[in-house]
């Protein structure tokens, strides 16, 4: 069998965690995060059920990674658009299209969100860190 370089070997567990991740907030905007499973993320992963298990512990990390996954494109391509801000001005430019990118970004993926919060206002491991009378009931994003 051959063997894998460990670059590609890093490229590819970085782009089925960003499919396993994809695939959560869908089903989790869909079902809502208590009635989604496993097995229906790894469906619309196109993965088996035990793969999941390779890159995440549990339902909770997924949901936990989201809001990440989501974040995550916006900062790299404004930093390497963006040379170190020489003044205060550009420094302002910069986070207002840092603000503005992390806003499309939320409005692209609006229900994804929504469901992430809603399922993190609620989650068992959240609750008893003393968030329990945080309640989300629907989309409080309206775009």
């Amino acid at each position: 069998m051959p063997r894998i370089r460990p670059d590609a070997k890093v490229r590819l567990e970085s782009t089925r965690r960003s499919q396993i991740l994809a695939a959560a907030a869908v089903i989790f905007a869909r079902k809502g995060f208590d009635r989604a499973t496993i097995a229906d993320i790894a469906k619309a992963a196109g993965l088996a059920e035990g793969s999941i298990y390779n890159y995440f512990r549990s339902k909770d990390e997924l949901l936990a990674q989201i809001p990440r996954q989501l974040a995550q494109p916006v900062f790299p391509q404004l930093l390497d658009r963006l040379p170190s801000p020489a003044s205060a001005e550009e420094m302002e430019a910069f986070l207002l299209q840092l603000g503005t990118a992390s806003v499309e970004r939320v409005r692209t993926h609006a229900s994804a969100c929504c469901a992430t919060v809603s399922a993190l206002a609620t989650s068992a491991k959240i609750s008893t860190r003393g968030l329990s009378p945080w309640r989300f009931q629907g989309c409080c994003l309206s775009f």
